[in-house]
């Protein structure tokens, strides 16, 4: 149907701004997201092998078939408190690494736009708050923090982050 196209074009669009995981667990977890964005918007069931060979090398990377359905079937890419990843600023800011507390020991790792937000929270379900740096994903309010790894900050020094584009600031 036209709305089915319409919401796959979109999704299609989010799917191209996720920022591939540059770690040992490598690219499973955009491929993860595609193949949810993929299984709901196709009218018949998409096994995880046409999925796989439909991907072509640079969404695949080194993501082998047998690994793939391992992380799949363990539950997909969880982060671990401490990891730390690259992630893109809100509107195109700079790019940064980003360590995670342990409230976001699960937190999907996504850039850090409002639309992107906005659009996996409807795929995944999941609060807002998780992808947006919220300290604790329960308690919203409080200040959006991201950790700095600049040399001239001591380690897990919390900085309120300016890229977060419109999201407002709780008062404290």
């Amino acid at each position: 149907t036209k709305h089915t196209h319409t919401h796959w074009m979109e999704m299609k669009e989010l799917i191209d701004k996720i920022e591939w995981i540059p770690h040992a667990h490598t690219n499973l977890l955009p491929v993860q997201v595609m193949y949810e964005a993929r299984q709901r918007n196709s009218e018949k069931p998409y096994s995880l092998e046409e999925f796989y060979t439909s991907l072509d090398k640079s969404q695949r990377g080194e993501l082998r078939l047998e690994d793939f359905r391992a992380g799949w079937a363990a539950g997909g890419v969880k982060l671990a408190p401490g990891d730390v990843t690259m992630m893109r600023g809100a509107y195109g800011g700079p790019k940064r690494q980003v360590r995670y507390p342990e409230a976001l020991s699960d937190l999907s790792v996504l850039s850090h736009t409002e639309a992107t937000n906005t659009a996996m929270t409807t795929l995944m379900g999941r609060s807002t708050a998780k992808y947006c740096g919220y300290a604790d994903p329960d308690e919203p309010e409080e200040e959006p923090v991201t950790f700095d790894t600049r040399s001239d900050l001591s380690p897990g020094t919390r900085r309120p982050s300016s890229s977060l584009g419109t999201l407002r600031t709780g008062t404290m």
